[in-house]
């Protein structure tokens, strides 16, 4: 097993250079319809989510030859040849296609992830748009690197939930009534001071929970990824982020562990993830409400 030191170095190395080629090519980017993972919906590829996964696959690749890969784009998946432990990293190149394809200023990340036997060893997400890096390596403490500066981040404890906004991957329509209620404000018998709905990179709206600039975040039904989830799990572990498990049919809710996938699954619940100082505030607000 390669020392911690070297890996954040390589994988560093790694981001910055994908963060470098997917601005190279906003300007003149190519993109092309491809299979959704609903097969009633169409999503899209650019030549940026390519080149940035060529330099992820070349980099790690040649320093880590025989680890494992699992990408977003065209399938890849390279099987680990460690003989004495599972090692694989989590790679998705271009994080928030969409967001980057309309040209949007923010909501676009690359992420990668270091599994070793189940448990995420290093994480990463860069921001596009900012430069900023967001992760850890081994025991080191989660950092938010903005402008060439190193700080450690920690989640928002303090604030009660109702001074503090919630963050949502989908128009608040798309949520069943009960939970409507509980995302209003607080002057509307809701949980929270107000909500957001955002657009693009799911990593980059979880850096934002991290970050304490959020209290919760909520994703709507849709699909379990590797290289989605690998690196938000696993900084979520670090920052004592937790994930609540909600029917969308029934509303019943459920505190889990989630486990770390590696092909793509579908995900048929919502799920709220909160610092686990507040789960009771959420818990008790759905007793007092629940009919």
């Amino acid at each position: 097993m390669t020392n911690i030191y070297t890996l954040k170095t390589v994988v560093l190395t790694a981001v910055t250079k994908a963060i470098h080629a997917i601005r190279d090519e906003a300007s003149c980017f190519e993109r092309e319809v491809k299979e959704n993972y609903d097969p009633t919906k169409d999503d899209v590829v650019t030549s940026a989510d390519k080149r940035a996964q060529e330099l992820y696959v070349e980099i790690l690749g040649n320093a880590f030859p025989t680890y494992g890969i699992i990408g977003e784009e065209n399938g890849l998946c390279k099987p680990c040849a460690e003989v004495d432990a599972k090692i694989y990293f989590t790679v998705d190149p271009l994080d928030g296609t969409k967001a980057f394809a309309r040209r949007q200023s923010h909501g676009v990340g690359t992420m990668i992830g270091l599994v070793k036997n189940g448990e995420v060893i290093v994480s990463y997400i860069g921001d596009i748009n900012t430069g900023e890096v967001f992760g850890y390596a081994g025991d080191g403490a989660v950092t938010r690197d903005r402008f060439g500066v190193e700080s450690v981040m920690t989640t928002d404890i303090v604030s009660p939930l109702a001074k503090q906004y919630i963050m949502l991957n989908d128009p608040l329509q798309n949520f069943n009534p009960f939970l409507n209620a509980m995302i209003q404000s607080v002057k509307r018998g809701g949980l929270f001071k107000d909500y957001e709905v955002a657009h693009g990179s799911v990593g980059l709206q979880l850096t934002r929970l991290w970050k304490g600039e959020v209290g919760a975040v909520m994703l709507g039904s849709a699909y379990d990824t590797p290289w989605d989830s690998t690196p938000i799990i696993g900084t979520n572990r670090k920052l004592g982020v937790v994930s609540i498990k909600i029917d969308p049919k029934t509303g019943d809710v459920e505190v889990f562990e989630p486990s770390l996938p590696e092909k793509v699954q579908k995900k048929p619940y919502i799920e709220l993830y909160v610092h686990r100082s507040k789960v009771n505030e959420i818990l008790n607000w759905i007793k007092t409400n629940a009919k």
